[in-house]
């Protein structure tokens, strides 16, 4: 038995941190989704105003106002605007950053499901233990990496969300924005976070 804990401390270590990939890439797949599809109906909406404009031109007094500016000058600042977004679009690739860190929100969530699988099984096998391992090496490799300047921001909601999801395990009825700001004043002004910066 002595030669088991180790495999399953190390699934249990490489679990924990599949988790904690999982949550942050979907965080990231949905930011940069939202991203995009505002973009994308921005664009959309720009150019069927032009649109509508080109096949009703004619009907249209010239000296009409909207919002107290010249319909013309709001034409000119429509056609400004979706050829500027569509350059942002081109130079951010949102579509695609959110696409990768689905490819990786995938990958780790088999990982992930896999070990809590063999976790459970009274034994662990070395062989099934390094084939899920392998997987999520490649894992790391075929998807997208979190950016250094997010990775401490999505640990951090990470983590909120097990404590939450604990919590209302116990007591549905609490509000999850003022278990927010518990958690933050414990952590913050506690004695256990007074003591961890000493």
């Amino acid at each position: 038995m002595a030669n088991l804990e180790p495999r399953r401390e190390e699934a249990k270590r490489t679990r924990r941190i599949a988790d904690l990939l999982c949550s942050a890439h979907a965080n990231l797949r949905d930011r940069y989704s939202t991203y995009a599809a505002v973009l994308d109906t921005s664009i959309l909406l720009l150019s069927a105003f032009i649109v509508a404009h080109t096949f009703g031109m004619d009907k249209i007094p010239t000296q009409t106002t909207v919002f107290g500016l010249r319909y013309e000058l709001l034409i000119a600042v429509a056609s400004l605007g979706v050829f500027g977004l569509s350059i942002l679009q081109l130079r951010v690739n949102w579509k695609e950053i959110a696409a990768a860190h689905a490819k990786s929100y995938s990958a780790y969530a088999e990982v992930k499901h896999d070990l809590t699988r063999l976790m459970a099984d009274e034994k662990i096998e070395e062989s099934q233990l390094r084939f899920i391992l392998s997987r999520y090496a490649l894992a790391s490799e075929i998807g997208t990496n979190i950016p250094e300047a997010e990775f401490l921001k999505q640990k951090q909601i990470h983590k909120l969300k097990i404590e939450i999801s604990q919590h209302l395990d116990k007591h549905p009825g609490s509000w999850i924005i003022l278990i927010r700001l518990k958690l933050f004043l414990r952590d913050t002004f506690g004695d256990d976070a007074n003591k961890n910066l000493k």
